[in-house]
């Protein structure tokens, strides 16, 4: 994401919730209060993030949701990956590795 807000010359603010819900209220509450043009975000509960990225929808902030979504119509889009295909090759990688470097 870094490269690519930099090459498209975009200011890329970034936050971690620290996996609690009262954090990603308050940062979603702080771009809110900032303004910023959008918010892209894995958000932590399909119900209890709501409020908070419906507050910053009403304030005219584009909602993107990815990893995860929520029980709403408001964002923009929702971007999934597949996670087992995304892990496969990293299985498959580590369990050649344990067979032949550590002897099963």
């Amino acid at each position: 994401m870094k490269d690519a807000a930099r090459k498209q010359g975009v200011e890329l603010l970034l936050g971690n919730s620290g996996g609690t819900q009262d954090k990603e209220i308050s940062l979603l509450d702080t771009y809110t209060t900032q303004q910023v043009d959008a918010i892209m975000v894995a958000p932590l509960s399909i119900k209890a993030s709501i409020p908070a990225l419906q507050r910053a929808h009403d304030a005219g902030i584009k909602i993107i949701t990815f990893d995860s979504k929520i029980d709403a119509d408001f964002p923009e889009s929702s971007i999934r990956s597949d996670q087992v295909a995304l892990g496969a090759p990293t299985g498959k990688e580590a369990a050649r590795y344990i067979r032949e470097k550590l002897g099963g």
